[in-house]
């Protein structure tokens, strides 16, 4: 594959979106568990290379937490962290990428840690500067974790301070649904609660890199016929930059999409009728996606 540079951030849109994570059809309702979304994740790792390495060497994914299975599971964790106690001077040994859902964010006397779900073995530390521009940079995320809107999903870039230490170089967070489809925002949640409840079939176009979503369609509608549908959200608390690339967005949709004001107090506008023929597992064309954009 071409060479590419991507953020934490972008690398996690790029394997939620080769893994299919921000596609959903009625059929995957009760069939996406954390150990689903693991192996989905890993597999889409396999197609990624870096500085020499394979993907999969430089990525670690926590396994899911069984009880039963709890000494055996946090010996394996410890032998995937080791990596960073190697004694072979490449730099490239020493640090590796660590994924999985935000458990716990507490403050320390020398920071924050923080804890991943199914990894109660281990935290990872943030200094105390880290920590204020973690909390400036991710300030709508964490208010919405901390009201358990969302799942908030990390990237960290770690590196052993020493050993059982693991100390955070950077780091990005992402939030998602229930379902574990990508949001940008978090009133994102209830069109996908609205969309999932109806038996709908759509994807969320992921920004990657981008600096806002305000230029993406929140969400594709693609059960409405040959080519999918734009649906757009418009809120108050979106950025001026935002707000005004997702308003010029929305007036140059062809044919024209489906909007929704968060500031209207009416209830959502219903969505468009579901089409005879839908699209199969495979989705619509990139070029039908591109259109709608």
């Amino acid at each position: 594959m071409a060479r590419r540079q991507l953020s934490l951030r972008g690398l996690l849109h790029f394997l939620w979106d080769r893994a299919g994570f921000n596609r959903w059809y009625p059929r995957m309702q009760g069939k996406r568990s954390y150990a689903v979304v693991r192996k989905f994740l890993l597999h889409a790792c396999e197609e990624v290379e870096t500085k020499g390495l394979r993907l999969p060497e430089r990525v670690f994914i926590p396994e899911a937490f069984l009880l039963d299975h709890a000494a055996e599971i946090a010996k394996r964790h410890r032998e995937a962290l080791s990596l960073l106690l190697s004694s072979e001077s490449s730099l490239q040994f020493k640090m590796i990428i660590a994924i999985g859902e935000l458990k716990d964010f507490k403050a320390t006397p020398l920071g924050h840690r923080l804890v991943l779900k199914h990894l109660p073995e281990c935290s990872f530390h943030l200094d105390e500067r880290a920590s204020k521009r973690m909390k400036k940079a991710f300030e709508p995320e964490l208010l919405a974790w901390s009201a358990r809107q969302v799942r908030l999903i990390a990237a960290l870039l770690i590196y052993a301070r020493q050993e059982s230490w693991y100390q955070i170089e950077s780091l990005a967070l992402i939030m998602t649904s229930a379902e574990w489809i990508p949001l940008d925002h978090a009133y994102e949640k209830d069109l996908v609660a609205k969309l999932v409840d109806e038996q709908r079939a759509f994807i969320k176009p992921l920004r990657y890199e981008a600096q806002h979503g305000g230029g993406f369609p929140n969400f594709l509608l693609l059960d409405v016929g040959a080519r999918p549908m734009a649906l757009d959200i418009v809120s108050a608390f979106l950025s001026e930059a935002e707000r005004t690339a997702k308003l010029s967005a929305i007036a140059r949709r062809d044919p024209k999409g489906w909007a929704w004001d968060t500031a209207d107090a009416s209830a959502m506008a219903r969505l468009p009728a579901r089409a005879i023929a839908t699209y199969g597992l495979g989705g619509p064309s990139q070029e039908s996606v591109a259109q709608a954009r």
